[in-house]
């Protein structure tokens, strides 16, 4: 479902669009750590329990990650290697020479926004 922005008023709002809409999901990956935060801000008013009910993933690993509550479960990217990455290529387009794909190193850095399906209270078989 797209939403308009990449801040906590676009997360927000657009979480409340997609709940509206969908009703079968177990988890929703945000574009960046802010968006996600507004979405966790609107699952947890809807009565969704994150990440019992809903898990929810940032991306970025910013301020907004350790802040949010549940803390959030975000892909970690370090800025500095992109940065100089677009800075080189664009410095080969101009000199009229190909750019070739690039690779950013990511890791993934576990919070307690996400909860692994089987382990939910609501999957859970009785022994």
């Amino acid at each position: 479902l797209p939403i308009s922005g990449f801040n906590f008023e676009a997360g927000y709002r657009g979480a409340k669009e997609f709940l509206s809409r969908i009703c079968n999901f177990d988890a929703i990956f945000c574009g960046n750590d802010e968006v996600a935060a507004g979405v966790m801000q609107s699952l947890q008013e809807q009565k969704y329990a994150v990440p019992e009910t809903i898990s929810v993933i940032g991306y970025d690993d910013s301020a907004f990650a350790s802040a949010a509550r549940p803390m959030l479960t975000t892909i970690r990217q370090d800025p500095a290697p992109m940065g100089l990455g677009a800075v080189d290529m664009i410095l080969r387009r101009m000199e009229g020479n190909s750019i070739d794909d690039r690779k950013i190193e990511t890791s993934l850095v576990v919070r307690d926004s996400t909860a692994v399906k089987n382990e939910r209270p609501e999957n859970r078989q009785q022994g």
